[in-house]
């Protein structure tokens, strides 16, 4: 029983040396592993292209920013006083929003380092015009002796902000619906939406935009502007669909009523910012609205207006909204109340939205008129103003 008891002692024992070799193993792999033959001591702008209080100093918004790097590269020594090899190479990379971008590329020898265990390189980089936020980091790539295989690192735990410090001048063309001239927006159904469009890729690249619409009242110079509709971090797609039933439940003017104007602004994180002319909201179907009064012609389309329901003095005057009719030329007809045709008004003017006859005695004061326009290009594209009397005011 005795000889029994030390050979299972003598066998736990070997089992427990084996698990401590094999253990000093793998943490020795490790070690040798985590080993570099060179290595990233410090990452850094030049001072005289630094921003105040740290990063790239970006002073343009539309030139390109050039700028300087240093980095600081170490290689260890062996215990005989030679060095370990520092062959590698340095990439730049700026990291924006829509990706990554190599800058320069820096390839390093052995030779570079002058038998010493310390090195700095200088690069010289540039920005494409309009970047203003993102970061630059860097992309090291080496041999690791251990391994016996080229290692890369990808250092954006190091990044370098950029910040734009020049002005913030607004971006007069950002809009493109409503453009910087349109000044009506068709509202359509309540239960239909509008489209506000502007160009994303001149806003720097930012991923997200604050959208907010204004309301002034016109009648009084100086009146301040009051917010109707304020959105955070909204991505930046290029547009932004609003219900039209939102804008009724929030009071806005949907009319012809220019003392009711709006304009939209659109900023970024990083300050640039844009906004469109002033416009107003147009209602395109007034009988199918609250308090609205039907139109008393069943198959006007809704899409053309009269000016007003008077016609100053004696003049015929009519608006529409251009971008509903395909046409670069539109005729205007004159319809009798009843639907009937009256009269061709011009043959062909060109698709501005607005067009006015002089007074004439061919169309009598006093009766219910309605607008027909009809491209000239695509005939088949017409619509009907509402119903309007023909009066002097």
């Amino acid at each position: 029983m005795q000889i029994f008891t030390i050979k299972n002692t003598a066998n736990r024992d070997m089992k427990n040396y084996k698990n401590i070799f094999l253990l000093l193993l793998v943490f020795l792999a490790n070690v040798f592993v985590l080993k570099a033959d060179v290595r990233v001591y410090s990452f850094k702008i030049q001072p005289s292209y630094l921003a105040p209080g740290g990063g790239l100093n970006v002073p343009k918004l539309n030139a390109k920013t050039p700028f300087k790097i240093a980095v600081s590269l170490s290689r260890s020594m062996f215990s005989n006083g030679a060095y370990e090899s520092g062959a590698c190479k340095v990439t730049l990379v700026y990291a924006g929003y829509n990706g990554t971008t190599e800058l320069g590329t820096r390839d390093v020898t052995s030779a570079d380092f002058n038998g010493t265990g310390f090195l700095t390189i200088g690069m010289d980089a540039e920005l494409a015009a309009g970047i203003v936020n993102g970061g630059l980091y860097l992309r090291f790539t080496y041999f690791d002796t251990p391994q016996q295989k080229l290692l890369t690192q990808e250092r954006n735990n190091e990044s370098i902000p950029l910040k734009y410090t020049g002005p913030r001048a607004p971006i007069s063309d950002l809009f493109t619906y409503p453009a910087l001239n349109q000044f009506e927006v068709g509202v359509k159904l309540p239960n239909e939406e509008i489209e506000l469009k502007w160009r994303k890729s001149e806003l720097g690249g930012a991923s997200t935009v604050n959208i907010t619409i204004y309301e002034i009242e016109t009648t009084y110079p100086g009146n301040p502007s009051s917010i109707i509709i304020s959105k955070q971090q909204v991505p930046n797609t290029g547009s932004l669909k609003l219900d039209a039933a939102a804008l009724q439940a929030l009071k806005v003017k949907l009319s012809f009523d220019y003392h009711f104007s709006y304009y939209v602004v659109i900023e970024t994180l990083e300050g640039m910012n844009g906004k469109s002319g002033l416009f107003c909201f147009v209602n395109e179907h007034p009988g199918l609205w609250p308090d609205d009064v039907p139109n008393s012609y069943p198959h006007a389309f809704w899409i053309f207006r009269p000016d007003s329901s008077g016609s100053g003095y004696g003049e015929l005057k009519v608006k529409w909204l251009v971008d509903r009719i395909n046409a670069s030329n539109v005729s205007i007809d004159l319809y009798n109340e009843d639907g009937t045709f009256n009269r061709n008004l011009i043959s062909s003017t060109p698709n501005t939205g607005n067009f006015m006859l002089p007074k004439t005695n061919n169309v009598p004061l006093g009766p219910f008129y309605q607008f027909k326009i009809t491209s000239i290009e695509n005939p088949s594209e017409y619509g009907f103003s509402e119903v309007f009397h023909h009066y002097l005011d």
